[in-house]
């Protein structure tokens, strides 16, 4: 609010607001003087966009949002981890007051989360009056950042055995024999179409560390019987369904 106040201040129209507010909003990327820059060809003069800047550079949090930040600090929030920056801008224009993002400085893409306070949306959506906070987390930023700063922990997979799809005739076959090994509470993980074909399968399993692999082909179904392949040692054995559930329990 704060910030279309400025704006609106130095003599922009309402219906052109949301469109300076977007300009001002790429201030990380092109810096002051391209936003200015942009504004003037919005038809602001160069005088008016410099006033706006200047006027947003000397803004300050309102009472209101010192308070908030005082709340966060008081649940454990570092203080230094909240930064007041009137430029913030978002490109949604639901928000009726406060705004804010999340950023991991090491990070140099952009936010991994943002949100805000909206009074009237859920009235518009569903008709019921109930100002709310809320916040989206951007799960492929923070996967990528995670990856970036090699803080992803190499996790155990819990999968005792990985059924293989011979082909999409054997689907089933080998959907049914998952099943019935979870049933028999088996930790069991099945390919899935995009995975490929049965050596792609094998290198999957392997790089999770999946113990065990059954594959299923044609003479395999014809028999009914399952091919299992330890992983560790290479040994793969023809077996039916009970000695198959009898080496993986034990």
């Amino acid at each position: 609010s704060q910030l279309v106040e400025t704006i609106q201040n130095n003599g922009v129209a309402e219906n052109d607001v949301l469109s300076i507010i977007q300009t001002i909003d790429k201030i990380d990327k092109i810096g002051e003087a391209g936003v200015i820059e942009e504004m003037t060809s919005k038809k602001l003069s160069a005088q008016q966009g410099k006033s706006i800047m200047k006027q947003l550079s000397e803004s300050q949090p309102s009472d209101r949002l010192k308070t908030i930040i005082s709340y966060a600090v008081s649940l454990g929030v570092p203080q230094d981890k909240i930064i007041f920056k009137s430029t913030l801008a978002r490109g949604l224009d639901y928000y009726t007051a406060m705004i804010f993002e999340g950023v991991i400085p090491e990070y140099s893409v952009g936010s991994v989360g943002g949100g805000g306070r909206y009074d009237k949306l859920i009235n518009e959506l569903v008709g019921v009056d109930l100002p709310a906070v809320g916040i989206a987390l951007g799960f492929d930023r923070t996967l990528e950042a995670a990856q970036e700063l090699e803080v992803i922990p190499n996790f155990e997979t819990m999968s005792m055995v990985f059924v293989t799809i011979f082909s999409d005739e054997l689907a089933s076959a080998s959907l049914e024999l998952t099943t019935k090994l979870r049933a028999q509470n088996i930790p069991t993980e099945c390919a899935a179409d995009s995975i490929g074909k049965i050596d792609r399968q094998l290198k999957y399993a392997n790089k999770k560390g999946i113990p065990y692999v059954i594959i299923i082909g044609p003479e395999e179904a014809q028999k009914n019987v399952i091919q299992l392949k330890n992983m560790k040692t290479g040994e793969q054995k023809e077996l039916n369904f009970d000695k198959v559930l009898q080496i993986l329990r034990s």
